[in-house]
């Protein structure tokens, strides 16, 4: 509860001094999520930033969401790349749920889309970093202090369908990542795949099987390049 109200506390001073239009956007944003706790601030949002849920989507946050924001330090170890606070958005279709476990960020340029009936899961401490997309049409499970990298694709079905040898191939398929795992930059996570906990997914891979707990994998497709990996 303190943590949470921390976060809060900061990011209401951050905003204030640095994007007054944020705060005001954060503020709509929440209250359209919640009006009851807006002033909790459960969205904290870049200018720009959307929240689009059809009539009977779900979207249900353990805790705040940061939507097209990214921490000073992220900024600072970038050294002026883009910037911290931007548009991001997130799509929900009818019937479909958007679920977190706690406090998420999602950065700017980010996008995430949960088609009808599909459900998706963010665990709590999640990081998605600037110009990332996770598209969801049945079910995508990330798990909690996952740190996902810049311009990363996650995507659980095809948008299209394929026959080999005559049998038609599933168009979509669950996504599972792991908790505490890390996926590199442009990396692409496609449908059916297991990401183990722990495990390392290099920079440009392409994920098609299942990758094994606290292994790295690289590689177009992945393959495991490393046993008994940690990363902090």
């Amino acid at each position: 509860m303190i943590s949470s109200a921390w976060r809060t506390i900061s990011a209401l001073g951050e905003l204030s001094r640095r994007q007054p239009r944020a705060l005001a956007h954060s503020l709509r944003l929440s209250a359209a999520y919640s009006l009851r706790n807006a002033f909790d601030l459960p969205v904290v949002a870049g200018p720009g930033s959307v929240i689009d849920c059809q009539p009977e989507a779900r979207l249900d946050l353990g805790g705040q969401l940061f939507l097209g924001y990214a921490p000073d330090r992220e900024q600072e170890r970038r050294k002026g790349g883009i910037p911290p606070i931007g548009r991001a958005v997130i799509g929900v279709a009818s019937g479909g749920l958007l679920s977190t476990g706690g406090w998420i960020v999602l950065g700017p340029g980010t996008h995430v889309s949960v088609g009808p009936s599909a459900e998706m899961h963010i665990g709590e401490g999640t990081y998605v970093t600037s110009n990332s997309s996770i598209f969801c049409n049945e079910s995508v499970e990330i798990g909690a202090d996952c740190a996902i990298s810049w311009d990363v694709l996650i995507m659980d079905h095809d948008r299209h369908w394929l026959s080999v040898d005559g049998e038609v191939r599933p168009m979509t398929l669950p996504v599972r990542i792991g908790d505490h795992a890390m996926i590199g930059t442009r990396a692409t996570i496609l449908k059916g795949t297991t990401i183990g906990d722990g495990a390392i997914v290099g920079a440009g891979a392409v994920v098609t099987k299942d990758v094994p707990a606290a292994c790295l994998v690289a590689g177009n497709p992945a393959v495991v390049v490393r046993k008994n990996v940690e990363w902090c």
